[in-house]
């Protein structure tokens, strides 16, 4: 059984569901890819947060000097050999993993 014959029965009636319902047209270039344009005031926008959120970031500290002095004390403290900081650790860790 060949059904090559169907292909070319059907075939126009594909391509005129593919074109909208229109008949394909040798003229007519093909559309490659989607485009996006934005307005002059979109581009303003985008360019100018852009730009704050840049300057905001540039303005935090690479180090967080109060973050530092915490572990430090805590470190110099023994909290992390305690058992309180065990149980804490070993509950999440459990938790993280499903258990």
């Amino acid at each position: 059984m060949k059904i090559d014959r169907i292909s070319q029965i059907f075939g126009m009636d594909l391509q005129k569901v593919a074109n909208g319902g229109k008949s394909p047209d040798k003229s007519e270039k093909p559309i490659k890819g989607d485009s996006v344009s934005l307005s002059k005031k979109a581009k303003e926008l985008s360019s100018s947060s852009t730009e704050s959120i840049a300057q905001h970031i540039n303005a935090l500290p690479d180090v967080r000097a109060g973050k530092v002095q915490e572990a430090k004390e805590k470190i110099a403290s023994g909290y992390f050999n305690s058992p309180d900081f065990e149980e804490k650790l070993a509950d999440k860790l459990m938790k993280e993993f499903g258990f």
